[in-house]
């Protein structure tokens, strides 16, 4: 069994315990709903934050779990530059760039961003749903593994001094 929270959205989590130890939480699960599993596409319903919802959403095709990946995905290029990767005046023009998966790493905003991130960025902002990261994967991907390394050893020096 798995859950699609089908809102995935800066808004929707929260930090939660202290600076030294916090925690993600996730909030509002109206629009959740169980899967029986990760390769499992069974949910229909169009729903979700229109700058955060996957391409097989809007293409009104069966979706699961991956539909939470391709949000997770804008929640890290927005957190990594400061703006959504699909935006448009016209939400029928950001609902296209949507679909495509037409996307652009900005310079200056993305020149300081390393080739790992925006790789990780990449899988996850895949069109086709089943070539996407999923949540396992993304836990195993080389910049969370590097990021996780290089706060240990920041960590560290920090107590050190």
């Amino acid at each position: 069994m798995g859950v699609v929270h089908r809102d995935l959205k800066p808004e929707n989590i929260v930090i939660q315990g202290s600076h030294t130890n916090p925690s993600l939480k996730l909030i509002d699960f109206g629009f959740a709903n169980e899967v029986a599993g990760i390769d499992v596409d069974t949910l229909l319903t169009a729903c979700g934050t229109p700058a955060y919802v996957a391409p097989e959403i809007l293409e009104r095709k069966p979706y699961g779990t991956h539909a939470d990946m391709w949000s997770v995905g804008v929640i890290v290029y927005m957190l990594l530059c400061g703006y959504p990767p699909f935006k448009h005046e016209s939400q029928a023009m950001m609902f296209r760039q949507i679909r495509t998966g037409t996307y652009v790493f900005h310079s200056p905003y993305w020149d300081e961003v390393s080739p790992e991130a925006k790789d990780f960025v990449s899988k996850l902002l895949v069109v086709n749903a089943h070539e996407r990261m999923t949540a396992q994967e993304a836990l195993a991907h080389p910049w969370l593994m590097t990021s996780k390394e290089q706060s240990k050893r920041h960590l560290s020096s920090v107590m050190i001094e």
